[in-house]
């Protein structure tokens, strides 16, 4: 594999204290587990960057580089990955997956643009959906919605640039759930604990 223009990342944690100190800077002879990563996969990039929220978690190395998580309070590799997409201005992904067609194992390459480009249409397709949503909201609704502004829940919501993309676009507040991943789970499941309560939203209100 060629290295030209390919970036190396090393999801190193930092919170995760399973091990009680943070694992990656435990010693392996006379260097780190982190030390030890960081020579072994450099010989395939021009450059490394490390995601870690310790700040001592760094190389001395001029082609290393360091950066911690961009969503704060998240934890687990999607988010150092998003990081690490937002950190370079462009980042090339191997996936491998069978092919539809001859059903054998293939390995695709895509770039950050790829990936913005496909998503373009489904992007606008919600923001013009939220935008039509707002237009029939009861004033009364609206002026509340104005005040506390959107908030965004799944997966999609880690998007990066989308909370400011939607910001931009609907000229109102918009805020990320605590938990996006989570937050749809956990709220069906704090309704079925009300079910008495919320039971008519949920199976009408000529249900038993």
């Amino acid at each position: 594999m060629s290295k030209n223009n390919i970036l190396g990342v090393v999801l190193a944690g930092g919170k995760s204290k399973r091990f009680g100190d943070d694992k990656t800077l435990a010693k392996l002879g006379n260097k780190s587990l982190l030390d030890h990563t960081v020579e072994k996969i450099e010989k395939n990039f021009n450059e490394i960057l490390i995601i870690s929220n310790n700040e001592t978690a760094v190389s001395n190395k001029k082609n290393v580089f360091s950066t911690k998580d961009l969503i704060e309070g998240h934890l687990g590799p999607l988010v150092g990955v998003l990081s690490a997409m937002e950190w370079v201005k462009e980042l090339v992904a191997e996936v491998n997956a069978s092919d539809l067609v001859t059903g054998l194992p293939r390995t695709v390459s895509f770039t950050t643009t790829e990936i913005r480009e496909a998503m373009a249409f489904p992007l606008m397709a919600i923001i013009d959906a939220i935008k039509v949503t707002l237009d029939s909201t009861p004033p009364e609704l609206a002026a509340d919605v104005m005040e506390r502004g959107i908030m965004l829940t799944g997966g999609g919501a880690l998007l990066v640039g989308f909370v400011e993309r939607l910001t931009e676009e609907i000229g109102m507040k918009v805020l990320m759930a605590p938990d996006p991943l989570n937050s749809v789970v956990l709220g069906a499941g704090k309704a079925l604990e009300e079910i008495d309560r919320f039971g008519t939203i949920f199976f009408g209100s000529n249900q038993e």
